[in-house]
């Protein structure tokens, strides 16, 4: 959580002492929050749920996918990606990242079966994937294109908003995201029957209607996924402060970068649109993995005051540590589990791009509230390191 204020503080005190606790009274904190980000986001509709996860899940279930189908994911993401496919009974791909540490579109293509349903781009730590070539190859073989953005609010990929690219997208508002209730998310598309379909099964098979009430699609089983008008009242205020959020990070990440320049053996990370990044994490490409190391460990030594990360070692958020999916275990109980009628031979060293750049990499984490001339003089300590 960047930031929050007293203006948080008084949209929760105002809805605990309205006893306006549930989303379907009338003056809904979700509903409006719902409306607000489908505005912001230019979506069409817009549905809030209790986590980035649900929101990858009842995207899922809206666009049919499930037993049998495989579900294309990058090999670098948050283990919820792939874990999702596995909820609806479909099984996750893992597909090689570039250098951007996003989905390689050709190794997507390589990896495309008859199976293929479906493929979760996601935008990692805010940089916008290659959308242009996804979308191009979901389109050529007739799969669907669930955009992972939980990690991207309010980025962009050529002028759109990341998450409505595809025919659904996911956020998520947890802790550590750009925008936070603490945990919150949120499904977003134009297309009305998927979003009806990600509301009935956000919402126990839409439970709420009256038996015999007319339905807008055909209703089904599904789960209890909704948010609190607690966390929603939070997040109506800090989608007002998305903006201000974005453009210092913006701001402080150029800062950063730009005494930081090019090397004999580095260079800052390439980027799909460098505009749409959300700035959340300036990323450096060495050429050796040993010089990282050195690199992180000069820089510690000299007590650097903003956080760093080779995202190699960023556990969940990387294939080798997903052990329920390269274990093939899939679900509680043994019959439900997808692997049992679509085995998939997963090896730790089948992405080997993928470990190449993530053990290259360097990240420093921007604090959208440094000032200007701290910012220039981070980026200066990290050339030093850089320069040994």
């Amino acid at each position: 959580m960047f930031r929050i204020g007293e203006e948080e503080v008084a949209a929760v005190r105002e809805t605990l002492l309205g006893k306006r606790m549930w989303r379907y009274q009338r003056d809904s904190q979700t509903e409006r929050f719902e409306h607000a980000l489908s505005q912001k986001m230019a979506s069409g509709y817009a549905l809030a749920l209790a986590s980035g996860t649900g929101a990858l899940i009842a995207g899922l279930t809206a666009l049919g996918i499930g037993p049998g189908d495989e579900v294309l994911v990058p090999a670098y993401t948050y283990i919820s990606t792939a874990i999702a496919p596995l909820a609806v009974g479909a099984v996750p791909i893992l597909v090689e990242v570039d250098e951007t540490l996003t989905m390689d579109a050709s190794d997507l293509r390589r990896k495309i079966t008859p199976r293929s349903r479906a493929v979760i781009p996601v935008h990692i730590n805010g940089h916008p994937c290659d959308m242009d070539r996804i979308l191009a190859v979901a389109a050529e073989h007739g799969i669907s294109v669930l955009e992972d953005a939980c990690q991207s609010v309010g980025g962009s990929y050529r002028g759109r908003r990341l998450g409505t690219l595809g025919e659904m997208g996911a956020f998520s508002f947890n802790f550590y995201k750009i925008i936070s209730c603490g945990e919150g998310g949120a499904v977003l598309t134009r297309d009305p029957v998927l979003y009806e379909r990600a509301r009935i099964y956000h919402d126990s098979g839409l439970c709420f209607f009256s038996p015999g009430q007319e339905a807008p699609v055909p209703l089904f089983a599904g789960v209890s996924l909704r948010i609190s008008e607690v966390l929603s009242a939070i997040l109506n205020v800090q989608l007002e402060r998305l903006d201000g959020i974005l453009d210092d990070l913006r701001t402080i990440k150029h800062g950063i970068g730009s005494q930081i320049g090019q090397g004999p053996d580095w260079r800052l990370s390439p980027m799909h649109d460098a505009d749409g990044d959300c700035g959340i994490k300036l990323g450096i490409l060495l050429d050796t993995p040993e010089r990282v190391v050195s690199v992180l460990d000069r820089l510690r030594a000299d007590k650097f005051p903003l956080g760093l990360e080779c995202p190699f070692y960023s556990e969940r958020h990387v294939y080798i540590n997903w052990e329920a999916v390269l274990e093939q275990r899939g679900a509680a109980h043994p019959l439900r589990n997808p692997f049992r009628e679509t085995p998939v031979p997963y090896t730790a060293d089948m992405c080997p791009a993928t470990l190449d750049a993530l053990r290259r990499t360097l990240y420093v984490m921007v604090n959208p509230d440094l000032d200007t001339a701290a910012a220039a003089e981070a980026g200066r300590r990290v050339r030093r390191a850089l320069e040994g």
